[in-house]
């Protein structure tokens, strides 16, 4: 029965994330785990472990086979088969969490086990999860709290840190609702209420200010099929479509937003449009950034990338790719996938780790390119100086899944932890403005065609994150890992 209830628990947990943001249930699901946890053996944590990841990973990214099969031209059998081998290794994940925990800690008391090292292997597997082959470092368990008072601790602790601060409340609900002592239960509540209080009063505390007037942009999500893209006798339609859906805005907004690779083209290969939009840009004392390919076709590299035509030119080459969909990791190994798949560019080379940031009306822009806003040390690090951030996608390789809403909550929670606006300039969505509280002040539906104009104001001053980094966090995470040994 232990073993069915975890792995139920597994598939629930999804569904404290965007699209459905049902937060209550990531206190619930890894609580339950936790009580089942206790009760096993090293092994039987491992295994046990093993099956919610099965069932969370097994919902909470089943997105992968659209992309592979639908997208990547894969069989039904081969796409499955590839969905299904990466589910197992995410669901290492949690296995290995459980045997590390019960065979390290199973011992202590459940102050000890509860408290201390069930937080502190959670938010370490979770880091972890982002390091082999670029990391997936998706479904973190602090982003479904964007909602909540916990919300609050996002500027000050990161998503990591509030990954903490659930999974100590999950340990608390343990503790409470279990057979323990009456003073232990008192405790754990009272941790449960500083935690909440804490965040309550954090929330919505302003801790970056604007730096200059509003800018007015226009956001164009042209919905083209990841079908049609590619293909060269659609490469005309595509253009006009962008360039029709704009032009009604050149002349009443400063920045103009293409999203990822709109251009399906490198700009030698299409010097008279590039000058076009250049001078079409320049006339109206506007800026298009638009979504591009970069380098040299022939003889490589070449990048994913943005260019900005107009009013102020610039230039960047996206730092962090997709694994098997931009380069393929262990080329020798994996290439024949690649092949296989028949996926277009796929073959891209990674820009330079430090590159200026772009620049509009003299606002310091940081720009990232889809995966890229998943990364929460990455837009940490390259968006200290940043006084507005842009994210474009092309989302269409996730079909209608959860994946583009999961994708926009990350980017939400990046907006909330530099304290800074955000615009998300998708291609089949989500299109939106997200101000420097991770909230959306204006989006488009998905999956429709359409062009959203808004403002957005440029921010400056840093958070407690930007000022201090991580290093706080891993403070507490040691005074955790020793009090489990007192």
């Amino acid at each position: 029965m232990g073993l069915l209830i975890v792995f139920l628990m597994g598939v629930i947990l999804p569904f404290a994330f965007a699209p459905f943001s049902l937060y209550i249930i990531a206190f619930i699901a890894p609580a339950v785990l936790l009580y089942q946890w206790q009760k096993s053996t090293p092994r039987l944590a491992l295994l046990k472990g093993g099956l919610f990841g099965l069932g969370f990973y097994g919902v909470g990214v089943s997105w992968v086979y659209i992309s592979i099969h639908t997208y990547g031209n894969a069989s039904p059998f081969v796409a499955g088969l590839i969905t299904l081998a990466m589910i197992l290794v995410l669901s290492l994940g949690p296995a290995t969490q459980g045997y590390v925990l019960i065979r390290l800690f199973g011992q202590k008391k459940p102050l000890s086990l509860c408290l201390a090292a069930f937080p502190v292997t959670w938010v370490t597997w979770e880091w972890l999860r982002s390091l082999p082959f670029n990391g997936f470092p998706w479904l973190y368990l602090g982003y479904s709290q964007l909602d909540t008072y916990l919300a609050g601790w996002g500027p000050v602790a990161g998503v990591y840190g509030v990954s903490l601060a659930v999974a100590i409340i999950c340990g608390c609900l343990v503790i409470i609702t279990s057979r323990h002592f009456l003073k232990t239960k008192f405790l754990a509540l009272a941790i449960f209420l500083v935690i909440l209080a804490s965040g309550w009063f954090l929330k919505g505390r302003e801790w970056s200010h604007p730096a200059g007037p509003s800018i007015p942009v226009a956001l164009v999500q042209a919905n083209i099929s990841q079908s049609l893209k590619w293909k060269p006798d659609e490469f005309t339609r595509i253009v006009e479509t962008y360039k029709n859906m704009s032009k009604d805005y050149w002349h009443n907004s400063r920045l103009i937003i293409w999203p990822e690779a709109a251009i399906p083209a490198f700009p030698q290969q299409v010097p008279a449009l590039i000058e076009e939009l250049n001078q079409t840009a320049a006339e109206n004392k506007s800026t298009l950034l638009m979504g591009i390919l970069l380098g040299d076709p022939v003889n490589k590299p070449y990048f994913n990338g943005i260019m900005l035509l107009g009013a102020d030119p610039g230039e960047y080459r996206k730092r962090h790719l997709v694994p098997f969909g931009e380069y393929t990791p262990l080329a020798s190994v994996f290439s024949f996938l690649i092949n296989y798949w028949q996926i277009p560019m796929s073959d891209f080379s990674a820009g330079a780790k430090q590159q200026n940031l772009l620049t509009v009306d003299g606002v310091k822009i940081a720009p990232f390119i889809c995966y890229e806003i998943a990364y929460p040390l990455e837009v940490l690090k390259y968006a200290q100086q940043s006084e507005l951030m842009i994210n474009i996608s092309d989302d269409s390789w996730f079909g209608e899944s959860m994946a583009s809403a999961q994708q926009a909550e990350m980017g939400r929670f990046r907006a909330l932890e530099m304290g800074r606006y955000l615009i998300l300039a998708a291609n089949t969505g989500i299109t939106g403005i997200i101000d420097p509280f991770g909230q959306f002040t204006q989006v488009l539906l998905p999956h429709q065609p359409g062009t959203l104009h808004g403002n957005v104001i440029p921010f400056t001053g840093k958070t407690p994150l930007m000022t201090w980094n991580y290093y706080p966090l891993l403070g507490i995470i040691f005074i955790l890992l020793i009090l489990c040994f007192i």
